[in-house]
């Protein structure tokens, strides 16, 4: 059989890797963005996605046949690099909503960028990532699945955030469902509401008011993702008689950065110990996992094509 062309890992693939395992999902023109932008042109950073694609780490697909930008997600086999083993982590899985999922970088992106947020973790992260961390947010969280856990700083005080965001309409009790959990669970103290379009997020504050009980303090803030993907300062706001507000100022931190050490200080891989269990398990001398049937030794750093046969 013939062998397809090894590739040899760079820094900014592990980075890579660790940028498509938070967000599942992410298109060539954000990868790009955010982790190729080293590269000279976005069609070398191309090529290079194509080739961890053709070795096994990466996998590809246009979600629409009007957009030729491919979008990009982990193998299986890679992923569970990102995964210690726990009975109660969900097992990985790609995404339903590619667009959503694509939508959530740049929310997230805007929210890193912000000096009250000191803790966050995508859904993908929390449901499957290993850790004391993770396991108390899953058990705090119980039955709600937000599209993010958020820790806000506001002074002295710090409290507990829920993101959620909403591409498209649902129906209206599908809303007082989500509404009545969010305020039925007492930890959450506030919910990050964030919708496409502006009668989505009129339906969603109609209907708050309507669940809402005249003594009871808002629990959600909302804001349009062109307000967060566009603003200096983010307004989180309230509805009803007393408005409150939540107001995001922009921060010159390396918020990757700023996650990824709280991560490590959580007690779950970091980007570093990642890295050396990638390319120490997979490529040392004693491979013990089917990702690896070949490999080289000594700095030669490389995958072959049966890298990939359990995440296609």
């Amino acid at each position: 059989m013939k062998r397809k062309k090894r590739v040899k890992l760079s820094k900014d693939d592990i980075y890579l890797f660790d940028y498509l395992f938070r967000h599942r999902v992410a298109s060539g023109k954000m990868i790009y963005r955010d982790i190729f932008n080293k590269y000279k042109n976005s069609e070398v950073a191309r090529i290079r996605l194509s080739r961890l694609r053709k070795a096994g780490y990466i996998r590809g697909k246009y979600f629409s046949s009007a957009s030729r930008d491919m979008c990009y997600g982990l193998t299986s086999a890679i992923a569970k690099e990102f995964i210690n083993s726990s009975m109660t982590a969900y097992i990985w899985k790609g995404t339903n909503s590619p667009g959503h999922d694509i939508d959530l970088i740049d929310i997230w992106k805007s929210l890193r960028k912000r000096s009250m947020i000191s803790y966050i973790l995508t859904e993908h992260e929390y449901n499957v990532r290993d850790g004391s961390k993770t396991e108390g947010v899953r058990m705090l969280l119980g039955e709600l699945r937000p599209d993010g856990y958020v820790e806000i700083e506001m002074g002295e005080n710090k409290f507990i955030a829920a993101l959620e965001y909403e591409r498209s309409p649902k129906t209206k009790a599908r809303y007082f469902e989500m509404i009545d959990r969010y305020y039925r669970n007492k930890e959450i103290k506030a919910v990050l509401y964030v919708s496409d379009k502006e009668h989505v997020d009129k339906l969603v504050k109609k209907t708050e008011l309507e669940y809402r009980t005249r003594s009871q303090e808002p629990k959600f803030f909302y804001a349009l993702k062109r307000d967060i993907t566009n603003s200096e300062t983010i307004h989180f706001s309230s509805v009803g008689k007393n408005e409150y507000s939540i107001e995001m100022k922009y921060s010159d931190t390396d918020s990757d950065t700023k996650v990824t050490d709280s991560v490590s200080n959580a007690t779950m891989q970091s980007l570093e110990n990642i890295r050396e269990t990638i390319l120490t398990k997979n490529f040392g001398q004693n491979p013990s996992t089917p990702m690896c049937t070949d490999f080289n030794t000594k700095n030669q750093i490389t995958k072959n094509e049966t890298g990939g046969q359990y995440g296609h």
